[in-house]
């Protein structure tokens, strides 16, 4: 799964995905609005983590609106079409890895926050919840269970 740095929204759990990958109806402002789904009988809720797997960015649920339209806690959809998934709930555990070389700033599953300096191209075997967007420069980050 691509690990999307955010400083204050985790990993979300690839195991307790929602919904299966679906598109953008439309574009509101900080909104999801997707014709295709019934979020209020499917069970989404305040607290889960929508992706964007177009952009990438992630959000956090703050209300249901309508059957087809949640509110988010940021303005992650800017186009109609854009693909995402909805998660239930953050990991508490996963390692990550690093496509193009660069710091890596993380929350451990402990808690701690470091930062790998210049981290090489590959799999990194340290337990995360987090990628810190501050202090993060290397790309093409990915999360592994």
């Amino acid at each position: 799964m691509i690990a999307i740095p955010n400083d204050t929204i985790d990993i979300p759990s690839i195991m307790n995905a929602a919904y299966p990958a679906s598109t953008a109806s439309a574009v509101s402002l900080n909104k999801l609005v997707d014709a295709t789904q019934d979020f209020t009988t499917n069970g989404v809720f305040v607290g889960m983590i929508v992706q964007n797997h177009t952009e990438p960015v992630k959000a956090i649920v703050t209300a249901i609106d309508s059957a087809t339209t949640i509110s988010l806690s940021a303005n992650i959809f800017e186009a109609i079409g854009e693909s995402y998934s909805i998660y239930t709930d953050s990991t508490t555990n996963c390692v990550f890895y690093v496509g193009v070389s660069g710091d890596v700033a993380f929350v451990t599953s402990g808690g701690d926050t470091s930062i790998m300096t210049a981290a090489s191209v590959g799999w990194h075997p340290v337990n995360i919840k987090k990628i810190l967007s501050t202090g993060t420069t290397a790309t093409n980050l990915l999360a592994g269970w």
